[in-house]
């Protein structure tokens, strides 16, 4: 079987989808303002029309459920290292997994970067991240992939992006999960949510000597059906409300996260 034809079956072995299955959670993640414009694009069909890479205002998504029966046939489309790497995996919903999200990457960026899918060649970056390990024209192309049994997803953008699927699953404490892994904005948002408590945000600004302007805004918190996308919601509210204070007086600024990233 030719090239061509090989990569041009590939929904014969992994269903595109509009997005993950309800019982699967996912998120992406850009390196961008709030502020900034966005278009996102969800990919209905693999392979895509050849396209120019994606802008810095743009992200592209493809998600897929592969199907175990054609974990084997999977193989023909990966890199001799990656078939290695997926043949390590001990349960074969794991192994078809991996071998789904790495084909359809290369089916995805293939035609954006004009080469062959079979022939592109990535390398591992700082902690681990894998990169096109091309020049010219891939250089500006940033990638993620997520896989877990019965979804896998990719994530491409003109700027550094992440991309994470995963099966839901009941989390005895979640506020313990909270703490360690969410920003401060984060946990009130997910507080106020749970207890159907108000939300504000207080600024304190510097006017003269030891006067000082304090502020005090109340943002909406949605609350539908959908609890996480009301957290993520109320989330996005509050980082765009501090991202106009900030721009308002940057010399001001203090970094209250008790990190630095």
């Amino acid at each position: 079987m030719s090239s061509k034809n090989r990569w041009m079956s590939i929904n014969t072995f992994v269903q595109t989808l509009p997005a993950p299955p309800q019982e699967f959670a996912w998120a992406w993640a850009l390196e961008r303002a709030a502020s900034e414009p966005l278009t996102v694009h969800v990919v209905d069909e693999l392979p895509i029309e050849t396209r120019g890479r994606p802008n810095e205002d743009e992200l592209i998504l493809w998600f897929g459920a592969p199907d175990p029966r054609s974990g084997p046939s999977l193989f023909n489309y990966l890199s001799e290292d990656e078939r290695t790497r997926a043949a390590k995996f001990r349960f074969e919903a794991d192994r078809w997994a991996f071998a789904a999200a790495h084909a359809g990457l290369r089916a995805l960026l293939g035609p954006m970067v004009l080469c062959a899918p079979h022939a592109l060649r990535f390398a591992a970056g700082v902690n681990g991240k894998p990169y096109l390990d091309h020049t010219g024209r891939c250089a500006a192309v940033q990638f993620s992939i997520s896989h877990t049994r019965g979804c896998v997803a990719v994530a491409v953008a003109g700027r550094a992006v992440g991309i994470d699927v995963e099966g839901r699953r009941p989390i005895p404490d979640l506020m313990a999960v909270a703490r360690t892994a969410f920003a401060p904005e984060g946990q009130a948002a997910l507080i106020a949510r749970s207890v159907g408590t108000p939300l504000f945000v207080c600024r304190a600004k510097r006017l003269s000597g030891v006067r000082f302007s304090l502020r005090v805004e109340q943002l909406a918190m949605p609350r539908t059906a959908d609890r996480d996308a009301d957290v993520a919601a109320a989330t996005g509210a509050m980082q765009a409300a501090f991202e106009t204070m900030i721009r308002d007086a940057p010399d001001q600024w203090m970094w209250a996260h008790r990190r630095w990233d």
